[in-house]
């Protein structure tokens, strides 16, 4: 039961409740595809039925107000949701539509930003054929990166600039100082900022590449850059033309919510954004290998857009990311290095590529809102701890080429259903290794399979569970 208020703006008409459930609550048809309705109290929303979601109304408690619109759930993980760099979905596609598509959305706009391009091609979106999120792509109009701070009790800012060789880079730092500095391959940047108040410090690599080392405070009196005071330095990023992110650039940046990524880049170190306060990542075709723990432990990252050039994940990329709800892993992966999603503990759905041929360990341990998964076509073994304490998997299809079950895989499945295995053959077993799952489990195997999986060594132990599929 809720408690709804009452609102009325120029768009949007919001109906009076009290003790009501949601399903219940009057609605008013607002044009095709739309209803308003109220979820929740105090707060006002518009529901959209053809993306069945939530959107939180930010035009205003009074009469006027623009209509805007705030996703609350932002993506769908049944559908193709495309969306912009902060994370908000624009449009989503149902699988079926698919074929009929003749192009992709239009592009969503922002002052100060040119959208180059979403990162995947709609021939790549229709060959995937699966759930997946797609995201925009941006530069600055001037090619100017931008970095937009808040100067609070310490003023003087440290920035390691990297370069691959002897190169110039202007420098605006936003309170009426401007440089030009050379760089040879590397140099610490230094200014003291005039007053606590925010500045958007503006850098230009003339069209070549340039990466951010870190962006922390120094000591005036000694000069020497004062570790692990970044954390609220940096709230939000615009990429220019040429920028990159070397490792540790913004580890524990926890300020820092929004980047937006430019079409160029090709560097993203290890533990780039590790800690920071991301909630969104579009990552660009250039990125083909993710570095290990690049998002290790942001645990705002609410959603993640990766680009189908994709083929390698490094180990931890995304562990302990506490938000993130849904993770699409493209076509053209095929190594899984361990723990990439490890204790992603709001983790309910994944789509797995079907070239994945090698899943390190621990992939999805400590998932405990996964509920299920597919196997890619070509994994060949289930690694050590692969599932270890999902403890709201309940289905689990495992492919064909699956050879071995390695230790741990299902250890704390507590509520493990149903196990489909799709070989002929009982892949290489080992002891208890489903002792875990709850009473009645099924283990549903190939018609004419059923005994040379009950009788093989292991398997014999669940003789009982093993029934054929139809």
């Amino acid at each position: 039961m809720i408690e709804l208020i009452s609102v009325t703006n120029n768009n949007v008409k919001h109906f009076a409740a009290v003790g009501i459930t949601v399903a219940e609550l009057p609605a008013k048809d607002l044009g095709t595809g739309s209803t308003c309705m109220m979820l929740d109290t105090g707060k006002k929303y518009i529901f959209f039925e053809g993306n069945e979601n939530w959107y939180e109304d930010l035009s205003g408690s009074g009469g006027g107000g623009g209509g805007d619109v705030k996703a609350v759930l932002s993506i769908d993980p049944e559908m193709v949701n495309f969306i912009d760099y902060d994370g908000t979905v624009v449009e989503r596609w149902s699988l079926d539509s698919l074929s009929k598509k003749t192009e992709l959305p239009a592009f969503p706009e922002h002052a100060g930003l040119t959208a180059q391009n979403w990162n995947w091609m709609l021939e790549d979106i229709q060959a995937f054929g699966k759930p997946n999120v797609v995201g925009m792509l941006y530069v600055t109009d001037d090619g100017w990166s931008r970095f937009y701070l808040d100067i609070a009790e310490r003023k003087e800012i440290a920035v390691l600039v990297g370069t691959s060789g002897t190169q110039e880079i202007e420098i605006d730092w936003g309170d009426g100082t401007k440089e030009t500095v050379t760089i040879e391959y590397n140099k610490v940047l230094k200014h003291v900022y005039p007053s606590s108040r925010q500045f958007i410090l503006r850098m230009n690599g003339n069209g070549e590449r340039y990466g951010i080392s870190y962006m922390r405070y120094y000591d005036p009196v000694t000069g020497d850059d004062i570790r692990n005071t970044y954390f609220n330095i940096v709230r939000k990023i615009e990429s220019g033309q040429g920028l990159g992110f070397y490792s540790y650039a913004f580890d524990s940046a926890i300020s820092l919510e929004t980047v937006s990524f430019s079409e160029e880049l090709v560097t993203l170190g290890s533990q780039a954004f590790a800690a920071s306060g991301l909630k969104a990542a579009v990552l660009p075709r250039g990125i083909t290998n993710l570095s290990s723990m690049v998002f290790n432990e942001a645990k705002m990252l609410e959603t993640v857009s990766l680009p189908r050039e994709l083929i390698k994940l490094g180990s931890k990329a995304f562990c302990k990311c506490y938000s993130l709800a849904f993770a699409a892993l493209p076509d053209r992966v095929t190594n899984l290095d361990s723990g990439v999603l490890y204790d992603c503990s709001m983790l309910e759905a994944v789509v797995l590529g079907d070239r994945i041929n090698t899943g390190g360990a621990a992939l999805f341990s400590g998932c405990l809102k996964l509920r299920g998964v597919e196997f890619p076509e070509d994994m060949t073994m289930i690694p050590s701890q692969f599932f270890y304490y999902c403890t709201s998997l309940q289905r689990v299809t495992v492919g064909s080429k699956v050879a071995s079950i390695s230790n741990s895989s299902f250890s704390g499945c507590n509520v493990m259903k149903e196990l489909v295995f799709l070989s002929v053959d009982p892949p290489v077993g080992t002891s208890g290794m489903f002792s875990d799952f709850a009473a009645g489990f099924v283990i549903r195997v190939p018609k004419g399979s059923a005994e040379a999986y009950k009788a093989a060594e292991f398997w014999d132990d669940y003789a009982d569970n093993i029934v054929e599929m139809e």
